[in-house]
């Protein structure tokens, strides 16, 4: 997700907690989010805003993209390996 749905995200993020990371940060906030499909993007940001007191860090957003695709809010990364591949498939 590197589009509008991502902008309207931080954007979201920043007027609620007040916070703008660094162009560097935002920069790693586009990689994580990549794996993001856009039309969850809406979603991802209610989770974040329902769960987080700050602006949320990318492993934050990520979190809640599984909480939403998969109901569990951590998974190990083995679990995230083989369904990636399931989905490929």
């Amino acid at each position: 997700m590197r589009d509008k749905k991502f902008d309207e995200m931080i954007d979201n993020f920043k007027e609620i907690y007040q916070d703008v990371p660094t162009l560097k940060a935002l920069q790693m906030y586009i990689k994580i989010c990549e794996e993001i499909p856009s039309d969850e993007a809406e979603a991802v940001t209610s989770r974040c805003l329902q769960r987080c007191k700050f602006f949320p860090k990318p492993a934050e957003i990520y979190e809640a993209f599984e909480f939403i695709h998969t109901g569990d809010s951590y998974m190990p990364e083995e679990i995230r390996e083989e369904r990636r591949k399931e989905e490929k498939e």
